[in-house]
């Protein structure tokens, strides 16, 4: 898949792009696949090639963000993502949005911190999150060849 055919996709089913080894990342997924009752969200691991190509098109050093969102073919990316992602589950998370009222710069700040000590304080797996039945259909395919 191209970036251009993830931001068309996008304008359907928001892509969630998250660091596939990471613990608190995987629990981030988990959590949100339990609460998306309406399955619009579809994942990709960082670490594959779309999500390298996501990386290289924003110019984000892989180690400094956890997680990018990418809906209607905008992304969204340290401490937006989980803003735009409560707002996107609707009530009750959306009242999450509260958050918003600490400026963007604090907020970044703040998850820079987490993302820079994630592996340290929560863990890193060896191997990507192995994707369950209700996650496979959701899962964006990655063609190596792309």
């Amino acid at each position: 898949m191209t970036i251009q055919e993830a931001e068309a996709r996008s304008h359907e089913h928001p892509i969630l792009f998250y660091d596939g080894i990471c613990v608190l990342c995987q629990g981030f997924v988990q959590w949100l696949i339990k609460r998306d009752k309406k399955e619009q969200f579809y994942y990709a691991s960082l670490q594959q090639t779309l999500g390298q190509k996501v990386n290289q098109h924003l110019n984000i050093d892989e180690t400094d963000d956890s997680v990018i969102l990418l809906h209607q073919g905008r992304y969204f990316t340290r401490a937006d993502v989980s803003l735009e992602v409560v707002r996107l589950l609707g009530f009750p998370y959306s009242l999450l949005r509260i958050a918003k009222v600490v400026p963007k710069s604090i907020r970044d700040r703040v998850y820079q911190w987490i993302a820079a000590n994630r592996y340290q304080w929560f863990g890193k797996d060896e191997s990507c999150l192995i994707p369950s039945g209700e996650l496979k259909a959701r899962l964006i395919e990655i063609d190596p060849n792309n």
